[in-house]
């Protein structure tokens, strides 16, 4: 079941205890495909939450033990620690210069086949997607208007497709928070330097009211931008591109996240964990369709998806000092963003012991949250799971 009303979903979660994931537990803990082989992992708790004060059950996250590094649901949950402590950091941020809630603004751009596939066999081919990237911040995305310049953001380059991460596809996600630095009135700081301050950038409204962070004539600015970038690229490495310069648009989406919206923290945390994630989650998505794939390249397996942070967003850490809150210590609702209360570490048995085996479950898909209870079998394989494969006692009842 799904639901985007917020009331409904928060009666939801207190129906059941309810295991957090776990459509990604079951599919990413113990892959089949024998890549994965040596890879394994295994289930040995829950960190278990009251979503409040007045809830009466629980929401459980996995606790999990691996053999290898590339247990991609490992990588998983790296990804969502990562995300969560981004997210708190912002909010602090926030409230320590009294801003508006901080929305993202989302580019997307990416590089069409020929030169995907230059840069993919070209050793320093990552450097090269990077300097287009620069270029496209500093002579486009900076100048779009009078109140563009003094922006940060948070960009990641994908190097493998998502649908198949075996076959190359050079692309960047960036997320653009809507505040800027900008000088403070003649003020000086310690120093005796001009002083700076951190202020919401405004965004664009639309007729039907809505606020959005570029407008028509800022998306066709930012498309001819980057298709400007390309095309300078393959004439100096000798590339053809014959449908961009035929007058063809390049591939540039625009989007945005805003957590004030209901279910709109979800989405930004999907986000903020999908953009920086290894390859070897997508692949491990993969091999389940497609059980007889070849194993990853090694340029897959060691890609360092780190997030590069530009513009003010590098000295975010010196902006907030000592005003931190200990808000990246908490766990923090995905939907409300308010601290849950925690329970304690629960053993698979005793979960299933607390809730007499009627166990939930809330999957996340693409941030949306999906609500479900556990069929008997799935509960079963919650208990084997507490074993790597080679491990495992005969089930009861385990199909």
């Amino acid at each position: 079941m799904f639901t985007d009303d917020l009331d409904t979903l928060l009666k939801k979660i207190d129906e059941k205890k309810r295991v957090v994931g776990k459509g990604e537990l079951s599919k990413l803990l113990q892959p089949k495909h024998p890549f994965f082989a040596d890879k394994a992992g295994k289930l040995i708790g829950l960190h278990s939450y009251k979503h409040d004060e007045g809830s009466k059950n629980y929401l459980c996250y996995p606790r999990v033990k691996t053999q290898h590094r590339l247990n991609p649901y490992r990588l998983q949950q790296l990804a969502r620690s990562h995300c969560s402590r981004v997210s708190n950091q912002f909010a602090d941020l926030a409230e320590a210069y009294q801003l508006e809630p901080l929305k993202w603004a989302i580019i997307e751009m990416g590089f069409p086949t020929p030169i995907t596939d230059y840069l993919s066999k070209h050793e320093h081919g990552a450097n090269l997607a990077w300097a287009c990237y620069k270029r496209f911040w500093e002579r486009y995305v900076l100048k779009l208007d009078d109140t563009s310049s003094g922006q940060g953001y948070r960009a990641n380059l994908h190097i493998w497709s998502s649908e198949n991460p075996l076959e190359p596809y050079f692309h960047f996600h960036v997320n653009i928070p809507n505040c800027r630095i900008t000088e403070a009135g003649g003020e000086l700081d310690e120093d005796g330097a001009p002083a700076y301050r951190l202020e919401t950038k405004p965004w664009h409204r639309q007729r039907a009211g809505m606020l959005v962070p570029y407008s028509d004539d800022d998306r066709q600015r930012l498309n001819l931008g980057w298709r400007k970038i390309l095309l300078d690229f393959a004439f100096r490495h000798g590339i053809s591109l014959p449908k961009l310069e035929d007058g063809g648009k390049a591939d540039v989406h625009l989007r945005f996240d805003d957590p004030a919206t209901p279910l709109g923290r979800a989405k930004l945390l999907h986000n903020l964990a999908y953009f920086p994630r290894h390859p070897i989650i997508d692949y491990a998505w993969y091999t389940i369709k497609q059980i007889g794939c070849d194993f990853p390249q090694e340029s897959i397996q060691h890609y360092d998806n780190r997030t590069r942070v530009g513009g003010w967003l590098r000295d975010s850490n010196k902006l907030l000092g000592a005003v931190g809150t200990g808000r990246d210590k908490q766990k923090r609702s995905p939907f409300t963003g308010k601290p849950m209360v925690y329970v304690g570490d629960i053993s698979v048995d005793g979960i299933i012991y607390l809730s007499d085996g009627d166990l939930g479950y809330i999957d996340f898909v693409k941030g949306k949250p999906v609500f479900g209870d556990l069929a008997p079998a799935e509960v079963e394989w919650l208990k084997q799971a507490q074993h790597y494969p080679n491990e495992r006692p005969p089930p009861d009842d385990y199909t």
